[in-house]
């Protein structure tokens, strides 16, 4: 059976928000089999909505050694969105997912797909990055167009469009990704068996019944209750209890 991989790897390049003594601490604990106080330590530096990738995968391994793997998932899940490409990630998000009754694929196909992947495939950080030099360097390029000869001038002017539309279409896929990272587009089910509604309504009928750790879609809500669906397919409302919010 492949290993699930629980060691917890320091990278102070993704890790700038939360304490560093604070961590150290959390994943000394962790390494003592103290999992229950790692935890404690590892949620206390989540405060004030602070997003960090590495803490989130810190406590989706203390949730896993607790013998939680809903929760342990639901961690995985928010930090993979803030480090889309990590393989660890991935494999602890897979290894876990085999453990669970349902084995729905909720993953975007089809040209919806292909764009999700293109967009995810940086840290928004990246894209600004990117959009930052290039809308910079058209600038310069406009400016110096005024000032040289007629040829050089259009081929600087014609530089400096070029890399004004390709910064401003790098902040498209970066607002993109803010805004995944924000917002609470999909869930997992935290209970068993759970009944999946025709309406936000206790009193309507069961359309489907969901498993435990099955991860799922939020296309609608309100305040008691979520439009979800499965490989956009199966649709339903769920009580907002009943699931976890990544």
């Amino acid at each position: 059976m492949k290993r699930i991989i629980l060691l917890l790897l320091v990278f102070s390049a993704s890790y700038c928000h939360a304490d560093e003594s604070t961590f150290q601490q959390a994943d000394q604990l962790y390494k003592s089999q103290q999992y229950d106080s790692a935890r404690v330590l590892f949620e206390s530096m989540l405060a004030e909505d602070k997003q960090s990738a590495i803490v989130f995968f810190a406590l989706g391994n203390c949730y896993y050694r607790l013998s939680d793997p809903v929760t342990a998932v639901y961690y995985y899940e928010k930090a993979i969105k803030l480090d889309p490409n990590n393989p660890d990630l991935k494999a602890n998000i897979a290894f876990v997912r085999k453990q669970f009754k349902d084995k729905v694929n909720t993953d975007r196909s089809g040209i919806s797909g292909w764009v999700f992947s293109i967009v995810n495939d940086n840290h928004p950080n990246k894209w600004s990055g990117t959009a930052v030099i290039l809308i910079n360097f058209a600038f310069l390029s406009l400016i110096l167009s005024r000032f040289l000869s007629a040829k050089k001038s259009r081929i600087a002017f014609i530089a400096g469009s070029v890399a004004l539309v390709l910064g401003i279409s790098r902040l498209i896929p970066a607002w993109y990704q803010y805004s995944s990272i924000t917002n609470h587009d999909q869930g997992i089910v935290k209970t068993d068996r759970t009944e999946i509604k025709s309406a936000p309504s206790e009193n309507s009928s069961t359309v489907f019944i969901l498993s435990e750790g099955t991860k799922v879609n939020i296309t609608e809500s309100n305040e008691f209750w979520l439009e979800v669906n499965i490989g956009d397919a199966n649709v339903g409302w769920i009580q907002r209890e009943q699931i976890l919010e990544i």
